[in-house]
């Protein structure tokens, strides 16, 4: 019969595969980076916007690239050892290490808060939250309370996320007939926090505003663990570098170094920006 015959004859007059390829196929990204490493062999067009003189230079580099294999650049030299810079950071931490620690000599009950938020808006700030969850343990680590925020209609609409990955908090579980408002959970953490109750936590005046607490009438002070476990640095590390270079040249001349008068602090007080020399953060 005719199945074979006209099968051959289905294609007549059309380009072949790989005419067809030329034209159809989309420009090979790598070739346009100059890092095609497969030559004429790509099965994508290796074609660029200033015409055929300069896709063939190309192509004779990717080419050269299969061949040679690629070339890469040359490692970025080692970075110099900046002993004024080095400088500048130990007295930053000298300074960290000669600050008050009035949380050092606190004492007890200790109790912590931690409020679990939902999303309200796409960013992350504290006006982009709401609580959705409410805990607290005292200072043995054993929990006083656990509850879920319940929140009305129109505050329900406002949130965008539960955030369930990192809070595991899901609408199901705020709606569910355990779960409390807000001021019912405030008020019942003043039924069970002591009046000398010190708050520890992370941020934790955040939580403290959340919940309407009141220092000195809901529980006696609070210590932030962000303050405990901050970083003291310079400020702008390359301007503490040159005032460190011009103490060093001071002292080795045998003059007096000039200290900046608008730093913070006394300059002999050891945790001061003035004792530093230059602004921290």
């Amino acid at each position: 019969g005719q199945g074979r015959g006209a099968q051959s004859n289905k294609f007549e007059g059309k380009t072949g595969p790989k005419e067809a390829q030329a034209t159809t196929a989309p420009v090979c990204t790598f070739f346009l980076q100059n890092r095609c490493a497969r030559g004429d062999s790509c099965r994508f067009r290796h074609e660029l916007p200033g015409g055929a003189d300069a896709a063939q230079q190309v192509s004779q580099q990717s080419t050269n690239i299969a061949n040679t294999g690629p070339t890469f650049p040359a490692a970025p030299t080692k970075r110099v050892f900046d002993p004024y810079k080095a400088e500048a950071i130990s007295r930053a931490k000298l300074a960290q290490d000669a600050e008050p620690r009035p949380w050092s000599t606190l004492e007890g009950p200790f109790y912590s808060i931690d409020v679990e938020c939902v999303a309200t808006g796409y960013g992350h700030g504290t006006a982009q939250r709401i609580p959705g969850r409410i805990a607290m343990v005292d200072g043995k680590g054993d929990m006083v309370l656990d509850e879920l925020v319940r929140h009305d209609a129109e505050t329900a609409k406002r949130i965008v996320s539960y955030i369930t990955p990192l809070t595991g908090l899901t609408r199901e579980a705020c709606e569910a007939e355990t779960s409390r408002t807000i001021e019912d959970i405030s008020a019942l953490i003043r039924t069970k926090l002591p009046k000398d109750a010190v708050l520890v936590g992370q941020s934790i005046d955040h939580d403290i505003e959340w919940l309407g607490l009141e220092k000195g009438v809901d529980y006696r002070t609070y210590v932030d663990l962000a303050d405990i476990f901050a970083n003291r640095i310079p400020k702008i590390l390359l301007t503490a570098s040159n005032a460190v270079k011009r103490m060093k040249e001071a002292e080795g001349g045998g003059g007096d170094y000039e200290r900046r008068t608008d730093l913070d602090g006394d300059p002999n007080d050891g945790s001061s920006d003035a004792w530093v020399g230059f602004p921290t953060r």
